[in-house]
């Protein structure tokens, strides 16, 4: 990940979106255990799907994942664990 990158992320944020400007953005996911991610663009709306596995000890990890956007992709639609989620923070770079 690029440092820029690295140096906009908020750890009290859960979801914050980092776009760098050229088609790129980066996801950043903030869970009590170990995530994976599913994603599918249909139209204009890319839906990314977070699936969040709650460890006992609860420590928060971080997951990044590194979004390339079509021009005609205008919303972004973050799910977890099923239920619809809000990106708590949309930064630009």
């Amino acid at each position: 990940m690029p440092s820029d990158v690295q140096q906009s992320i908020h750890s009290d944020y859960r979801l914050q979106l980092i776009n760098d400007g050229e088609n790129r953005s980066y996801l950043v996911f903030h869970s009590k255990g170990k995530a994976t991610a599913d994603m599918e663009a249909q139209g204009d709306t890319i839906t990314i799907k977070l699936e969040e596995a709650n460890q006992p000890d609860g420590a928060i990890e971080q997951h990044v994942y590194k979004l390339t956007k079509d021009p005609e992709h205008e919303v972004i639609d973050v799910h977890i664990n099923g239920e619809s989620a809000s990106i708590d923070n949309v930064t630009g770079l």
